[in-house]
């Protein structure tokens, strides 16, 4: 294998506790060196079925509340209206909501021509945000999907290679790879953070981990390993990979009109590979996850890693300047917090950096002129 396929991404996600679980794949991804392993040792872990974990017990209101046999049976314009009323509840009585989402909405709109409706789009982001949580717990038996994304996925699935669904954290994006389980009998996978191979615990986002777990295994569609050796192997045997693009990484890169490091993984394992990469939409329509495709990138026709990672981030630009309030918040833990401001997306650590490179010359001229204390040197002061 290339030299690619010796690194593992591991994300901070890894060393969060489980009771603050976050999405799938959105904290930043590091690289570290392992050593090289037989490719079809690969595979076959890859490939291995693991049972679904069982529902964790809980309190009976919980169990209610996330009960998937209850979702199924109230109809959903009542399980919308009950996600509406109390969304807008927040939104009309709480200052601290409504400030949170017009900076959301304008950390993802700002320096494009979505910009003006900020306000408006901050609203629906909040409505959005309850729905998305309830329809989690649907169990549709298809997603929509139209003529033209049917034939592009079918054209991409049938080339005999590999092939990457590239999404970003949009809409209904746990169902992603619901389309494929309606195309033939093959397996599919998503590539996963740490955590969620972890025991669910006894709460809500345990919960949700262990119903996320059985909805993939009824669908075919299997996590996997946050690990490149692993992805560059599925893919080289012509597996179809879910990995997501909105990703903290060291890529300096223009998405959504402003700049932004963004991690570049599936444009390197596309190259590395062959891979297709098939950019894809997660939306709403009521309670159906709706899919839709672009038409696929080829690696061969772009001069390299860099021009195939911004090609891409401009087609999901596209995509999500048309539903823009259904993008997951930049700004929540574990993404980049405060760092993603209108002008600018910066990592958590880049604002650390940053705040401690403003802060030496302000000490320094603090300092000057000042007798050193007492028992101290201008050398050594005392801290």
């Amino acid at each position: 294998m290339p030299p690619l396929a010796r690194h593992r991404y591991a994300g901070a996600a890894s060393r969060r506790p489980a009771a603050a679980l976050p999405c799938a794949m959105y904290p930043s991804m590091l690289v570290s060196e392992l050593p090289s392993s037989d490719p079809s040792e690969l595979l076959a872990a890859a490939r291995r079925v693991h049972a679904p974990p069982p529902m964790p017990d809980v309190s009976p209101a919980l169990a209610l509340l996330t009960s998937p046999t209850l979702h199924r049976l109230l109809p959903w314009p009542l399980i919308e209206a009950l996600g509406r009323l109390p969304a807008l509840a927040l939104w009309h009585t709480r200052a601290q909501v409504r400030e949170n989402a017009r900076a959301t909405m304008r950390a993802i709109v700002g320096g494009t021509e979505r910009a003006g409706d900020a306000e408006r789009l901050a609203r629906a982001h909040v409505i959005e945000k309850h729905l998305l949580r309830l329809q989690f717990w649907q169990q549709p038996r298809s997603a929509g999907i139209d003529e033209r994304s049917r034939e592009n996925l079918r054209a991409a699935l049938s080339s005999g290679r590999g092939v990457v669904l590239s999404s970003v954290h949009l809409g209904p994006y746990f169902d992603v790879g619901f389309p494929l389980m309606h195309l033939d009998d093959r397996p599919s996978y998503a590539v996963a953070g740490d955590w969620f191979f972890e025991p669910p615990q006894p709460n809500y986002q345990g919960r949700r981990l262990a119903f996320w777990w059985a909805k993939e295994q009824a669908r075919n569609h299997h996590p996997l390993p946050r690990s490149a050796e692993t992805i560059q192997a599925m893919l080289a045997a012509g597996e179809r990979v879910v990995l997501y693009f909105d990703i903290i990484g060291r890529r300096e890169t223009v998405f959504l009109g402003k700049p932004m490091r963004l991690a570049d993984g599936t444009a390197r394992l596309a190259l590395a590979t062959g891979a297709l990469v098939l950019p894809v939409r997660a939306r709403r329509v009521g309670a159906r996850p709706f899919i839709d495709v672009s038409p696929a990138l080829d690696p061969g026709d772009f001069a390299g890693i860099g021009e195939l990672h911004q090609a891409l981030a401009d087609i999901h630009s596209a995509l999500v300047l048309e539903l823009p309030e259904t993008l997951e918040d930049p700004r929540r833990a574990g993404g980049w917090e405060h760092g993603a401001t209108a002008e600018r997306w910066l990592a958590p650590s880049e604002v650390q950096k940053a705040a401690e490179a403003a802060a030496r010359p302000a000490a320094r001229d603090a300092g000057e002129g000042a007798p050193p204390a007492q028992g101290s040197s201008t050398i050594f002061p005392r801290v």
